[in-house]
């Protein structure tokens, strides 16, 4: 299977204008957690992918 690239605009470009907080952020990640929960993902997996997420902090929140 050919693996395809991601070749459009950066994070930070495609959030610039959202006005997206520290909080806002971190309600989404809340959400994505309880999924997980819910889709009864490994706790250790969890915390891999929320740690993942919130390495985008900085290009997805306005500062």
């Amino acid at each position: 299977m050919e693996r395809e690239t991601y070749d459009s605009r950066s994070m930070r470009e495609a959030h610039a204008d959202m006005g997206i907080t520290d909080e806002d952020f971190d309600a989404v990640a809340d959400h994505l957690d309880a999924t997980l929960l819910d889709a009864d993902v490994a706790p250790e997996d969890r915390q891999t992918v929320l740690e993942t997420v919130d390495g985008y902090r900085d290009e997805v929140v306005a500062r």
